[in-house]
């Protein structure tokens, strides 16, 4: 099934420049503050603070001290808003506001802005997602790189971290407020550690574990997943996925059954399952660039996606991937059901499918 995988002797290299390119591809600068003519109008701290439907944002904002922030009439700034029935649908309330350590109340409000004015208008429904600059500090990143937060748009109706815009493009005169449905969490955990803690994961834990033992320190996969800097669409099969493709190679239906099979076998499956927007050939593999996918803005029709696979073979079959039936590898002879999808980390996203994909 995987045997006529190719050998990968340039993956300790690519992997290696792969990790050191993390931080500068997925660097996100400050945006340049837009100074127009101020529009006339109630700026964005009015608005929550005078509409009663805002009331548990702007104790958000106040406790958070962002108040000062959304007063600036010289900013331009997009607001995420969370009105009150979006809170009670995330489960929090005054109470909980009240007894969350401010810095944790900030962290969640400055996730829900970023530093330029975006009406619905300025979202691309282009694939992938498009990353944007919030005003929450990235842990332990200088202090340019700021965590990224997700627009889309698909016709009519927006999305940010694929939870749909309510009320879109309501007017301040220091930016736009859109509505969103839920609380826009910021993820608090990397691809890795998400992969890791989940017990239906156990099997692909074990590869990635697999894969790494034939790289050096500083290349291997559990590394790059952890990184902060990066930006990951990672398709994780369950562990009754490897037990269906072990089973097909006539092999007991255990994880450590994964440390048996060749060690490129293993890399070139782990490879496969992580998706990128692009990548050179390896002569050149300082140009890969990651990206982060979410449900909502898949493509309408199948369409051919890169994997870090391409990157250690040129060409390399691609994936195939479709808002409808999910994810297909290029072999195999169905499409991937997409059971767990949008685990958002601090530098990727997770969907958990339903088969092993196959490259050949």
């Amino acid at each position: 099934m995987f045997e006529h995988i190719k050998k990968y002797s340039k993956l300790v290299l690519v992997t290696m420049a792969a990790g050191f390119q993390l931080t500068a591809c997925n660097k996100i600068p400050e945006v340049e503050e837009i100074q127009p003519e101020i529009p006339e109008g109630r700026t964005i701290a009015e608005i929550i603070n005078t509409e009663p439907q805002y009331s548990l944002m702007k104790l958000a904002a106040t406790k958070g001290g962002i108040m000062a922030t959304l007063s600036n009439p010289d900013a331009q700034l997009t607001l995420l808003a969370v009105d009150n029935d979006a809170f009670a649908l995330s489960g929090i309330n005054e109470a909980i506001i009240n007894a969350l350590p401010a810095a944790t109340v900030a962290g969640i409000a400055q996730y829900h802005i970023i530093p330029q004015s975006l009406p619905t208008t300025s979202i691309t429904d282009a694939y992938p997602n498009v990353q944007m600059p919030t005003l929450i500090q990235l842990p332990g990143a200088p202090a340019v790189i700021k965590m990224p937060t997700f627009l889309s748009r698909r016709g009519d109706m927006a999305f940010v971290n694929n939870i749909p815009v309510k009320e879109a493009n309501i007017q301040a005169s220091n930016g736009v407020i859109h509505d969103v449905f839920a609380v826009v969490a910021p993820p608090t955990r990397v691809v890795m550690d998400s992969i890791a803690r989940d017990t239906s994961l156990i099997f692909f834990t074990a590869a990635i574990a697999r894969a790494d033992e034939g790289l050096p320190d500083g290349s291997k996969f559990s590394q790059l997943l952890a990184n902060p800097l990066a930006n990951f669409t990672v398709f994780a099969p369950d562990n009754n996925a490897f037990k269906m493709l072990l089973a097909g190679l006539g092999l007991p239906p255990d994880p450590s059954v994964i440390g048996m099979l060749p060690i490129q076998t293993v890399q070139g499956i782990v490879a496969y399952h992580i998706h990128i927007l692009d990548g050179s050939p390896p002569a050149d593999p300082t140009k890969i660039k990651f990206a982060r996918a979410f449900t909502v803005n898949f493509p309408t029709t199948p369409s051919p996606v890169k994997t870090f696979l391409n990157v250690v073979i040129d060409p390399a079959p691609p994936l195939i991937l479709d808002a409808a039936q999910g994810v297909k590898g290029w072999v195999n002879p169905t499409f991937s059901k997409i059971i767990g999808a949008n685990r958002n980390a601090v530098n990727g996203v997770v969907h958990k499918i339903d088969q092993v994909l196959r490259p050949q």
